[in-house]
């Protein structure tokens, strides 16, 4: 058994030694590039977006309401993409001054004013350009939330409205 051992020893070692001298010289130097080219998107938020709402007054109140819930939307961008949003009212006024216009009595109207701010300090249009009325943001890559306010033009009194209940259409635009 120990002369069996010894030859298959000698063979293993025979075997190891012309893999060894038979294996190939390796040459190097060639490269590839591996690449890929990221493009700035942006898209809607695909939740509900909420109204903005004035709530309800009486046709002699004297006040002039702002809203009492703000309008909500969420837009997503591409990480460290540079955008604006324009907010533009069915009355396709650029400087974000709408119109309500009442489900029953068209042709009666209530303005309002879209700001970017609660204080109701800076107006929201859709304006671009230098000294435009839109609102600059950055992307993250995930949904960002944005709310626009407003504020009635007129007190509903000095309207002399009659019993309704007024809406309009607000289109968001994204400019990346």
């Amino acid at each position: 058994m120990n002369h069996s051992l010894s030859a298959l020893v000698a063979l293993v070692a025979g075997l190891t030694f012309s893999v060894v001298a038979s294996a190939a010289t390796p040459v190097t130097g060639g490269t590839f590039n591996v690449k890929i080219a990221i493009t700035a998107e942006c898209s809607m938020g695909t939740g509900t977006n909420t109204a903005m709402d004035f709530g309800s007054a009486g046709s002699t109140s004297a006040t002039t309401p702002t809203e009492t819930t703000a309008a909500s939307f969420q837009v997503k961008c591409t990480n460290l993409t540079p955008y604006t949003i324009g907010l533009q009212p069915g009355n396709a006024n650029l400087l974000g001054a709408g119109q309500m216009a009442g489900a029953i009595n068209t042709g009666t109207k209530i303005g309002y004013q879209l700001y970017q701010d609660a204080g109701h300090a800076t107006i929201w249009g859709n304006t671009p350009g230098v000294g435009g009325n839109l609102l600059s943001a950055t992307g993250t890559g995930s949904l960002q939330t944005y709310s626009a306010y407003g504020k009635l033009l007129a007190s509903i009194s000095s309207l002399n409205l009659p019993v309704d209940n007024y809406s309009d259409t607000v289109a968001i635009t994204v400019y990346y």
